[in-house]
Order: C-alpha cells, then sequence, then structure tokens
C-alpha cells in the first residue's frame, strides 16, 4: 500500500456447504485511511521562572538578556510507524502567547531551531525576534533582577504580594492573545525535536502581576496535515503545557502600608499600657502602705516595785464611801 492508496479491491470467492450454482467471485472495495501515529512531548527549562528587579522600556533594551528570564520551550515529535520523507503537508503548530490582553509583551520569541535540520523555517518569521536583539549564547543563563540596575531608563517597582493570589494567561480564556508558529515537517522519523528559546518579558510582569504570588502560562502545539490525500489523518497528536511563573524575593517589598500598619500597633499597645498604668494607679495599687499604719504600736511604762505592790494591794481591798447631806433650810413657806 502506497501513501497514495486511497481504495484497495478486495476479491470474495463464496462457497458453501450445499451444493449452488453461479457462485462467482465477487469484488469489493475497501477505503483505505491512513493515520499517523505520532505524539507530542512538551517540557520547558526551566519549568520554574521568576521576575523581579525595576521597570525598563522597550528602547532601552539592548540584548536579549535585558528582558528577562530565558525559557526554553522543548517539542519532542515521536512517530512509532514508519517514517514517512515525502509527507511535506504535515505540519508542527505551536499556540505562542507573546502578549497580555492590553498588547504588552509577554513571552518573547528569540529562535527556533530543530534537531538535526537548519533548514526548516517557521511562518511567521518576523515574530520571530522582532526586535533585532543580539543573542547572549546559548547557554540558559537564569535572568538575575541585578541584572537590570546597570540598565538605562528604569523606574522602581515595589509591590506586595497577596499571599495565594493566582492567575492563569491562557489565549483560550482570554487573559492573552498567542501567535501560531507553524513548521513543516519535512520527513517525520522517529523522533524530531524542535526549540523555541525564549524571554519572559519582565518589566510587563512587575507592571501587571507583582501582586500575584504565582501566575500560570499555557503553551498548546498540534501536528495538522494540509494534502490532496483526503484519506490521511493524525491520531489525536496534541498537547498543553503550563509554566509556572513567581514574583523574586526582592520584588515583594513590606513598605508603606505594611509599616504604617505595625507603626499604629504600636503605638495603640503604648496607649493601652499607659492607661492601664493609669487605672492601677487611680485605685491605689502603685501606693506603698506605711509601717505605722499596718503594724500596731506599744509603749512600755517602767514602774518601781512598790508601787506594783500598793497597786496590787487597792484592788485587793474595797473602801466604802460615806456619804452625808447636810439641808439647810433657811427660808420658810407660807
Amino acid at each position: 500500500i502506497a501513501i497514495g492508496t486511497r481504495t484497495l479491491p478486495i476479491v470474495l470467492q463464496l462457497s458453501t456447504i450445499s451444493e449452488q450454482t453461479g457462485l462467482d467471485p465477487v469484488t469489493a472495495t475497501a477505503h483505505v485511511i491512513l493515520v499517523l501515529p505520532v505524539s507530542l512531548v512538551p517540557n520547558v527549562e526551566p519549568q520554574n521562572v521568576f521576575f523581579g528587579g525595576d521597570v525598563m522600556g522597550e528602547s532601552a533594551m539592548r540584548k536579549e538578556e535585558d528582558l528577562g528570564s530565558r525559557v526554553d520551550y522543548k517539542l519532542t515529535v515521536l512517530n512509532t510507524g514508519k517514517v514517512l520523507r515525502t509527507l511535506s503537508s504535515a505540519f508542527l503548530n505551536v499556540q505562542w502567547p507573546y502578549e497580555i490582553s492590553n498588547g504588552k509583551w509577554l513571552l518573547y520569541p528569540t529562535k527556533i531551531e530543530f534537531e538535526g535540520d537548519e533548514n526548516t523555517q517557521c511562518s511567521p518569521a518576523l515574530a520571530i525576534n522582532p526586535l533585532k536583539l543580539p543573542r547572549d549564547g546559548d547557554n540558559p543563563v537564569l535572568w538575575s533582577p541585578e541584572r537590570l540596575q546597570s540598565g538605562g531608563q528604569h523606574q522602581s517597582v515595589v509591590h506586595q504580594a497577596e499571599s495565594k493570589k493566582t492567575l492563569t494567561l491562557d489565549c483560550e480564556l482570554g487573559t492573552a492573545r498567542c501567535i501560531d508558529f507553524q513548521c513543516p515537517l519535512q520527513i517525520l522519523n522517529t523522533t524530531t525535536r524542535m526549540k523555541i528559546a525564549a524571554r519572559l518579558w519582565n518589566s510587563t510582569f512587575l507592571e501587571e502581576y507583582a501582586s500575584y504570588s504565582s501566575i500560570k502560562l499555557t503553551i498548546r502545539a498540534n501536528i495538522s496535515v494540509k494534502s490532496s490525500i483526503r484519506n490521511l489523518r493524525v491520531k489525536e497528536a496534541a498537547a498543553e503545557f503550563t509554566i509556572q511563573i513567581y514574583p523574586e524575593k526582592t520584588s515583594v517589598g513590606y513598605v508603606g502600608a505594611p509599616w504604617l500598619i505595625i507603626l499604629i500597633a504600636v503605638l495603640a499597645g503604648i496607649l493601652v499600657l499607659a492607661l492601664l498604668v493609669l487605672l492601677l494607679w487611680k485605685c491605689g495599687f502603685f501606693k506603698r502602705s506605711r509601717y505605722n499604719d499596718t503594724v500596731p504600736q506599744y509603749h512600755a511604762v517602767r514602774i518601781g516595785k512598790e508601787q506594783r505592790q500598793l497597786h496590787m494591794d487597792e484592788k485587793k481591798t474595797r473602801y466604802q464611801k460615806e456619804w452625808m447631806t447636810h439641808w439647810i433650810d433657811s427660808d420658810g413657806y407660807s
């Protein structure tokens, strides 16, 4: 069966155990459908990407390193069938999120390359490194926010990340805009590898998403067939991958409102403590009691022996007082 075979004639010779006449051979036609047993395996290096530092305008970008963290999106096409060399109508399609809904850069593509095949050109070619920034080498050096400190005009942006606040950037959800890269597969080998080198646009995330604790960025890819061979099919050759993006610790600063809240809390604590001390003072809690007020005092007097004996005798002897009444009536009554 060739790749262009659409129908296949089959001769059927009918027979029975009984004796029948006129059992001539019958020719049947089978429709041939060619199914490509291919699959896609996506991968991103690194899987966790970070942003931070200062905002830098597009005019201040001098090299790819100024954009932000590097992201290498890799796709592996696995063909479990035979190697097809004449299939020029198979395409590898990547739904690439290149900007957010307001038109700011999101994931800037710098280069697309195929392993072992430098002649494959993806379209649109103008969407690959449109700013023509020079490359800084093939070594995937992780971006550092300190590298932007020596850049051109930039504006410092510091936010406080809100806990557990997440966002998903997806073209199907409308939170991002995608461009479709279409790459022809001239030879569908058992294994075909493609890599898209890109840069996370750091300034966009600082201006738009610095208040989020994590961001998910979705990339989709599939294989399509555009051919005059109508019976050619691809069996569910699609893949989806999500990149996790986090803010750098340097871009999560606790300034402004948090320091004001801390200052107010300290002053409120001091005020409450002062009121408590004043209340205890009014209640006499801090008034020290005198020793004379709490301990009774006794004064001893020395008495002579003779006086003590006389005093005891007076207690034992009781004298009866003699009372005398003298009544003198010098006046007369009539």
